[in-house]
């Protein structure tokens, strides 16, 4: 696996991991929850492709691939990365019954991926928030913009539509120097 996709996991991992210890607490579970996360992460194109098609349905942007999914208690993931592995997508579907807030989300997604990527000092702030509709639904995209301790400068733009099968979180990851608004557009029109 890249180092992108190792990050996209951990990340997943963390959020999936807070989730059920929310649920169900306790040791035992995060020691379940914990196993079972391994088990559970594809990264067979075809398995990918099961997984993505739970949470809703997208073309790929140029120069991206299905890089893994995860499917978990109820929760499903996709990540996708681009030509440079600091470029990701990730699609996470959460279930319904679940009701977490977009604050509540993003927060534990900021946190997990700064532990993962060892970016600690990572400070994203708000630069702008975007409405659009993702699949017949009005969605506020949030861009944050910061720059991390080797002084690149990054941008992330996050959101949550209605998937196929529960909100979706929409992240969307990359460094600044080379973002790409207009294929990042392209893909969040393709989202159906």
């Amino acid at each position: 696996m890249s180092k992108g996709t190792k990050i996209a996991l951990g990340i997943v991992a963390g959020l999936v991991l807070l989730c059920i210890c929310v649920g169900i607490g306790g040791f035992m579970g995060l020691y379940y929850v914990g196993n079972q996360v391994t088990q559970s992460v594809a990264d067979n194109p075809e398995d990918v492709a099961v997984i993505a098609d739970g949470i809703a349905d997208y073309d790929l942007p140029p120069g991206y691939s299905e890089a893994f999914g995860m499917s978990l208690l109820g929760f499903d993931m996709v990540a996708l990365t681009g030509a440079d592995d600091r470029q990701m997508i990730m699609l996470m579907q959460f279930p319904q019954a679940l009701g977490l807030d977009q604050p509540a989300m993003e927060q534990q997604m900021q946190e997990s991926m700064q532990q993962q990527t060892g970016r600690r000092n990572l400070d994203l702030e708000v630069v702008d928030e975007v409405t659009t509709i993702i699949r017949d639904e009005t969605v506020t995209l949030t861009v944050r913009e910061g720059i991390d301790e080797s002084g690149e400068g990054l941008r992330q733009l996050t959101g949550i539509f209605p998937g196929k099968g529960g909100a979706v979180l929409l992240m969307v990851m990359g460094p600044l120097q080379n973002w790409d608004q207009a294929g990042v557009d392209a893909f969040i029109a393709s989202i159906r």
